[in-house]
């Protein structure tokens, strides 16, 4: 592991367990705020690259470049 983890781990080990805990949930709600964020991209990518209009693009471009 990185040092720098393990000494903040080691700090907030020496905490009061109350205020680890808080710690932990800001760090967790943090964590799924950001996961709901990139599962939606990863949709609107999908979607936006499956469709006629995203290959009628892809095809045009290849022609082009050659």
């Amino acid at each position: 592991m990185d040092s720098r983890v393990i000494e903040l781990a080691e700090f907030y080990a020496q905490r009061p367990p109350l205020a680890a805990q808080m710690i932990k949930r800001s760090i967790n709600a943090i964590q799924m705020a950001s996961s709901g964020i990139m599962h939606m991209d990863g949709d609107q990518n999908a979607l936006a690259t499956l469709g006629e209009d995203f290959k009628a693009a892809r095809e045009s471009f290849k022609r082009k470049s050659k």
